[in-house]
């Protein structure tokens, strides 16, 4: 059964002369849920919320109603899970999350809120899942993800969120599943798909032109 969001209370409101106030609301019972800093009704100051148990739930700023400067979110364990910085409402700069047993989840960069640059994902375990290159919020250049055991799974050509250039897939065991190449969102050239002792999958592979078989392979 999902569970009701907690009710909160508005329990405080204190006033300056030049419109700021501090706005505070808590749970039913008494404990804090957010306190803000508002100026003539508009966020601007630090903005702070709390789980029912006390703990913190995020910390971060508004300046004229936008989230600016640092933000740190946290899971009910009192584990950190996110940390970076908003600049005019988008995020900017590094950031990075985690699982709630405090293991890394991603990390990278944003530039007015998308994301930009190198990115690395990981398992819960610790393990590598993804290396990724984004420009403008697209993938762009090689983007390779991993099994649980760390062994490369997939290696990914892109260029600005289409498929474009040599892509591989691997078993967990190292083997070579897939060779073939993409060119602007479809398959060309020549594709091979193997089985586990190596051999072609005839039926499967060949040679590709605008995204359709036009012949098989070539003979072993």
């Amino acid at each position: 059964m999902r569970r009701a969001a907690p009710a909160v209370l508005l329990v405080l409101a204190t006033s300056c002369a030049d419109g700021a106030e501090t706005r505070s609301r808590s749970y039913p019972d008494g404990q804090p849920w957010s306190e803000i800093r508002l100026v003539q009704g508009v966020a601007d100051g630090r903005w702070r919320t709390w789980f029912e148990n006390g703990q913190p739930k995020s910390d971060g700023e508004y300046r004229l109603g936008k989230r600016h400067g640092p933000w740190t979110t946290w899971w009910q364990s009192g584990a950190k899970q996110s940390e970076g910085e908003y600049r005019d409402g988008r995020q900017e700069g590094p950031w990075t999350y985690w699982f709630e047993s405090g293991k890394p989840a991603s990390s990278g960069r944003f530039e007015r809120g998308v994301a930009q640059g190198a990115w690395t994902e990981w398992y819960g375990t610790g393990t590598k899942r993804a290396e990724v290159s984004y420009r403008d919020g697209l993938p762009d250049l090689v983007a390779r993800t991993y099994h649980p055991n760390g062994a490369l799974n997939q290696e990914r050509t892109f260029s600005q969120g289409v498929l474009d250039g040599p892509c591989r897939d691997y078993r967990e065991d190292g083997s070579e599943l897939v060779i073939g190449e993409y060119v602007a969102g479809r398959r060309e050239r020549l594709w091979l798909i193997f089985r586990r002792d190596g051999s072609v999958i005839r039926d499967l592979s060949g040679y590709f032109e605008n995204g359709v078989r036009v012949r098989p392979p070539p003979d072993e």
